[in-house]
């Protein structure tokens, strides 16, 4: 009976270790936390929006991870740019938000082709891989819309000429990344100033000035690349200035992520491996491999009509030069933003998606803490820096690593997706504030590997 046991488990674990064999992702899944979703209220009235929203309008600075702050002054002249896909329950909380912090408001609500959006050339809700098409996009608004800016002190909606994050320029700008009512009432939302802000200025003080970044995951991504003194100097000059209106790296640079860094801004950019992703800015695809060499892009594998996309602009492109880039072609590696908020997740699950068989929204889970944005293009420098338009055609195309391993010169920082920053000591003091530390410092969504 004995032996005949041991047969029987000897044949069990020789199954499994064959189907594992066989599956890798199953056997990479087991060693990732278990997937997880938060629990959703369904929202039906704007009384439940008020209080995030309250917060969003007077809350002075802008942090990442779409905790917005409009810091807004009591007199000052607001506009909302909605477009036709925005949750009416949401115009209508920052109406009332705004209206009782001293504001004057103004609503547009247009279709995305009206406010000249990128969003008018299918980038959501479509297809996942139309967000890999070639689009004549420049970036051109249309001139009663820029006009109309121009009067206000404080634009908030999603804009064609990109987002002033920082307090420079007459007209503050806000890329307001919340336009379903899930979003807004979300934690993500309501999370403590201080932590984030603490979190997010312990991670930036780990990558800023970092001579070597390394990024891995369990699907078989690897890219290394180096920065330096000259381009930690260039990003200063250019992103520091531009945000916040000094010449200084002191505060992240902030983007819809925190720790932003990019590399193409390199005096002779050196990106070499590859992304291996099933997720795009805009949701799930076929299996996607993209080599690179020298910074830029040299082979793209798989990814069905997202792999097409990408390899027929790469030859369009090849030898068009991009103002701000260190050379002609449209592959080179731009972005690389870390996320910082445990809070933030995707509003559907993946199961929901598919049954849904549309997307928007999905590009809202890289902004959990742990979850890398990468992108490649020749379109970023010139909207956020520069704020020139070239003429030429959109391109930016973007890809989310949810399980990274994140090296800064060879120390760990983010590990399987979980940002270590989240268990240093400091940072769980600062949490004990405002609740119990093991709650607001444990991610609510967690995906499957691949999805």
């Amino acid at each position: 009976m004995t032996h005949r046991l041991g047969y029987r488990a000897v044949l069990f674990l020789t199954v499994v270790m064959a189907s594992r064999l066989s599956h890798p992702l199953g056997a990479q899944q087991e060693k990732l936390p278990a997937p997880r979703h938060p629990k959703i209220p369904k929202i039906t009235s704007v009384e439940q929006l008020l209080p995030n929203a309250r917060i969003v309008v007077k809350r002075e600075r802008h942090l990442a991870d779409g905790i917005i702050g409009i810091g807004l002054k009591a007199g000052e002249k607001v506009l909302i740019t909605a477009n036709s896909s925005w949750d009416p329950l949401v115009i209508e909380a920052l109406r009332i938000a705004i209206a009782e912090a001293g504001g004057k408001v103004d609503i547009l609500i247009r279709g995305a082709e009206n406010l000249g959006s990128s969003a008018s050339e299918g980038f959501f809700g479509r297809e996942p891989a139309d967000a890999m098409r070639i689009r004549d996009f420049t970036g051109a608004q249309p001139t009663w819309l820029s006009q109309a800016m121009r009067e206000h002190d404080v634009v908030v909606g999603f804009l064609a000429d990109g987002a002033t994050w920082g307090r420079i320029g007459k007209t503050r700008t806000i890329r307001w990344e919340y336009p379903r009512a899930d979003q807004l009432a979300s934690p993500a939302v309501s999370y403590p100033d201080e932590l984030l802000e603490a979190i997010a200025q312990k991670v930036w003080g780990q990558i800023k000035g970092a001579r070597e970044v390394r990024i891995t995951d369990p699907l078989g991504t690897d890219m290394t690349f180096t920065l330096g003194d000259k381009y930690w100097e260039e990003y200063a000059q250019r992103w520091g200035k531009a945000t916040w209106g000094t010449v200084d790296l002191n505060k992240p640079i902030p983007h819809e992520v925190h720790a932003m860094v990019v590399p193409s801004l390199a005096g002779k950019p050196d990106a070499k491996g590859i992304i291996v992703a099933r997720g795009l800015h805009s949701g799930p695809i076929a299996e996607l491999k993209v080599y690179f060499e020298g910074g830029q892009v040299v082979k793209v594998e798989g990814g069905g009509k997202a792999g097409e996309y990408i390899k027929e602009a790469l030859e369009r492109f090849k030898n068009t030069p991009y103002p701000d880039y260190p050379g002609p072609g449209v592959g080179w590696l731009e972005e690389v933003s870390l996320g910082t908020n445990p809070k933030a997740f995707r509003p559907y699950t993946y199961d929901e998606y598919v049954k849904m068989g549309r997307f928007s929204e999905w590009s809202f889970g890289r902004r959990r803490s742990g979850v890398i944005h990468m992108a490649i293009g020749t379109r970023h420098n010139l909207e956020r820096v520069t704020d020139q338009r070239s003429g030429l055609p959109y391109n930016h195309r973007d890809f989310e690593i949810y399980f990274p391993t994140y090296y800064v010169d060879g120390k760990k920082i983010v590990e399987n997706g979980r940002l270590l920053t989240l268990d240093d000591p400091e940072i769980r003091r600062i949490a004990a504030k405002y609740g119990d530390p093991d709650e607001l410092l444990r991610e609510d969504w967690i995906p499957e590997l691949g999805k």
